[in-house]
Formats: structure tokens, C-alpha cells, sequence
């Protein structure tokens, strides 16, 4: 996520420079990018919890992020340098996290992990 951000700041930028000083912007803005934090933040720690679901659900979101940047891939070279490589290095760290998710390891953890008895009621 640390990795995005140039990208995110760039984008940032170049919206501000067509919106304006509205302050309906930064607040649209900021509120964005903060539910898409904690959702990403969610999705991550439910596999860290074995959560077979979440696991999917990183894979879909991956595949429609590379799509994303394949499709605009041309227009990604135009922006900074700084931006176009930040999201060419999180498109491969997420393809690479996938790719690892389900490696035979990954999957006999998850699947041990789903069978795991429920907690007692206290």
C-alpha cells in the first residue's frame, strides 16, 4: 500500500489542478482513498486469518487492477516517471502475492485453518 502512494499523490494533483479549491473535492477525495485503505486493510488481515474469501476476493481485485493497467498502460507513460513505476511495482507485488496465495503451502494452510474447531461459547 506504501508503495502506491506516489501514484496516489500524482493523482491527487491532477485532479485538484481540474477541481479547483472546491473543498468538496478534498473531502470526496480523502474519504476515497480512506475506504479504500481500510477495505484493503480488511481483506489483508481476513487472510491473515485464513479466510478463504478473502483470498479471492485480493485475486479478483488483482486481475482488474492489472487489467486496469494494461488498458491504460499508454497514458500511464505520460504521467511522472515516479507515478507509472509505482503502479507498475504494486501491480507486480500483488500478481506475486497471488501467485503465492496459492502455492500448494498457502492452500493446505488455508484449508487446515477452515477446519479449525469454532471457540466455545464463553
Amino acid at each position: 500500500m506504501v508503495v502506491a502512494l506516489p501514484a496516489i499523490v500524482d493523482s491527487f494533483v491532477a485532479e485538484r489542478e481540474s477541481a479547483g479549491e472546491m473543498p468538496a473535492f478534498y473531502i470526496g477525495f480523502g474519504l476515497y482513498y480512506l475506504a479504500i485503505t481500510a477495505f484493503g486493510i480488511f481483506v489483508i488481515l481476513s487472510i491473515g486469518r485464513a479466510r478463504n474469501w478473502a483470498r479471492i476476493v485480493y485475486t479478483v481485485l488483482t486481475a482488474l487492477s492489472f487489467i486496469v493497467v494494461l488498458g491504460s498502460l499508454e497514458e500511464s507513460l505520460l504521467r511522472p516517471w515516479y507515478s507509472w513505476v509505482s503502479d507498475f511495482v504494486t501491480t507486480v507485488m500483488d500478481v506475486a502475492i497471488v501467485v503465492l496465495l496459492y502455492q500448494p503451502p498457502a492452500s493446505e494452510w488455508f484449508r487446515l485453518r477452515g477446519r479449525r474447531p469454532a471457540d466455545p461459547a464463553v
